[in-house]
């Protein structure tokens, strides 16, 4: 674990001690994300926005200097648009896509869930707490969720994420797709 006293991140040349870092750990409490996330007016994000944003989704760890260099602006205005972008939730959080396969989880499977009646909302809690399930998206045929897991191998796969899934209480059906070959996998493309 990170001692707050010794985070610190450098921006644009400069050292902040834990209040940007802090962004970046983990908070305690795990809460789920915004159902419902802010209304987004597009006519404020503009061309230059876009280009920010791209550069972000390239690369998060780029610098607000990088950026504002790439774009031929001031990086006091890079920091303008950046916070107004989170402020209007066009950007929700920055992130990094790890390679599974360097973790030692090589595995991924998705499974297509069909929840008993009235019982989707449990479900998804309990979805939640599962450290294996990496991505659940809401559809709309013919499951009612579709989960992404992942895990060491096949067979802890077969044993792990794919049999604890399955189990949960309010789920009628499952349906496993194994993953062969990642051959793309992004955030976004712009």
């Amino acid at each position: 674990m990170v001692d707050k006293a010794f985070s610190i991140a450098k921006v644009s040349g400069r050292i902040y001690k834990d209040a940007i870092f802090q962004k970046l750990l983990p908070s305690p409490e795990k809460k789920p994300e915004e159902k419902n996330p802010p209304n987004v007016d597009l006519s404020k994000v503009d061309e230059t926005d876009l280009k920010i944003i791209k550069l972000l989704v390239n690369d998060s760890r780029t610098t607000l200097s990088a950026i504002g260099t790439e774009l031929g602006i001031g990086t006091s205005t890079v920091y303008k648009r950046i916070t107004k972008l989170v402020k209007e939730g066009v950007i929700r959080r920055f992130t990094i896509l790890a390679d599974g396969d360097k973790l030692g989880l090589g595995s991924a499977a998705y499974i297509g869930v069909t929840c008993a009646k009235g019982m989707k909302d449990e479900v998804i809690r309990k979805l939640l707490d599962q450290a294996e399930v990496v991505e659940i998206h809401e559809v709309l045929e013919p499951y009612d969720l579709l989960v992404k897991v992942r895990s060491r191998d096949l067979q802890s796969l077969k044993e792990g994420p794919l049999n604890t899934v399955s189990e949960i209480e309010g789920i009628a059906e499952t349906r496993p797709i194994l993953v062969l070959n990642t051959l793309k996998e992004a955030l976004y493309n712009l």
